[in-house]
């Protein structure tokens, strides 16, 4: 958990040079580079309740 917390940290707080050869990088490594599109954070992915009195299965 911490290596990945550093990880996101350093890539936030890089430069640009950085971050250009992170992206290099990760096009060498069989990434694609893309950032996921903004729709899979803007839609609503809700549903109605299909149950008035929601309870869990077994134990909690």
């Amino acid at each position: 958990m911490y290596f990945v917390e550093w990880a996101m940290w350093r890539e936030a707080t890089a430069d640009e040079e950085s971050r250009k050869e992170s992206l290099e990088f990760d096009k060498k490594s069989g990434g694609d580079g893309a950032q996921l599109p903004v729709e899979v954070f803007t839609a609503d992915y809700t549903q109605p309740s299909v149950s008035d009195n929601p309870r869990p299965f077994g134990p909690y």
